[in-house]
């Protein structure tokens, strides 16, 4: 199965209507075309899950399809089109299911002679896997209250409605910045933000990456690629970030001067 763009074409997958009805749904998973691609479930043009970006071989953030070993991915990148091939196993199929997007494996055992679920993204019993839950500068924790959490130098937007779930509106900072004399602050095993508004450079390791996201006053924050041979910014808010239990990356993200050893 292959998404992306090639030769002028959008290789995307839309769903059925429902099981009984062929006609297109308005639920589509696509590649994103950012600078460090990932793949995005949308009801019309709202996401309702995201894959984390593609580091190497893996998504960043879905354990369902990195800890199955016999699905592949080959990311082409050319200048005129920008594709993911996914590939599994034999006698394996890959359906978008209305909302969700699910991985089968036929059982050829005597008795049985069946498609049986392998896994399914967005997991409906999985509260973090919705977009954004947190909203910005928010972070999914399926140990915290409500799931949600403010990143550290950060509070609820609004503290009454978190209290109560209504966590969409995600966080604001507890300081303000004064870019000559921000900071770092950074969390480990993280699906990484949304990469919509992220400058790439393939070729930067941490400590360059530091001083350049630093020196912008519109970087938010920056993480290591393709083993630390590379940098990826963000240039803007943060948004959909989970905590995850293993696996993921490091993100280093933007604080006041007075948030740093508070």
């Amino acid at each position: 199965m292959t998404f992306g763009w090639i030769s002028g074409q959008n290789l995307d997958l839309t769903s059925w209507t429902d099981q009984d009805n062929p006609a297109p749904s308005n639920y589509t998973i696509k590649l994103v075309q950012s600078a460090w691609p990932e793949i995005i479930i949308w009801n019309g043009s709202k996401p309702i899950f995201r894959t984390g970006p593609l580091d190497g071989n893996k998504f960043n953030g879905s354990p369902q399809l990195d800890n199955d070993t016999e699905l592949t991915f080959d990311y082409v990148p050319y200048q005129n089109e920008s594709y993911i091939n996914m590939t599994g196993p034999s006698k394996s199929r890959l359906v978008l299911n209305h909302s969700t997007f699910q991985m089968y494996r036929f059982d050829e055992a005597e008795d049985e002679q069946e498609w049986d679920l392998q896994w399914s993204v967005p997991d409906p019993n999985d509260p973090c896997d919705k977009y954004a839950k947190c909203g910005q500068f928010g972070m999914c924790n399926l140990t915290s209250p409500n799931n949600c959490t403010c990143l550290t130098g950060f509070v609820p937007t609004h503290e009454l409605d978190w209290e109560e779930s209504e966590t969409s509106m995600g966080c604001k900072r507890g300081a303000e910045l004064d870019c000559p004399s921000d900071g770092f602050l950074n969390i480990s095993k993280v699906k990484l933000p949304d990469t919509t508004n992220t400058i790439v450079y393939s070729k930067m390791e941490h400590k360059e990456c530091e001083k350049r996201c630093l020196k912008d006053c519109s970087c938010y924050a920056y993480s290591n690629m393709d083993g630390g041979r590379g940098c990826a910014m963000w240039m803007g808010n943060l948004t959909d970030i989970r905590k995850l239990d293993q696996g993921g990356s490091t993100l280093y993200y933007r604080v006041a001067h007075s948030e740093l050893h508070g």
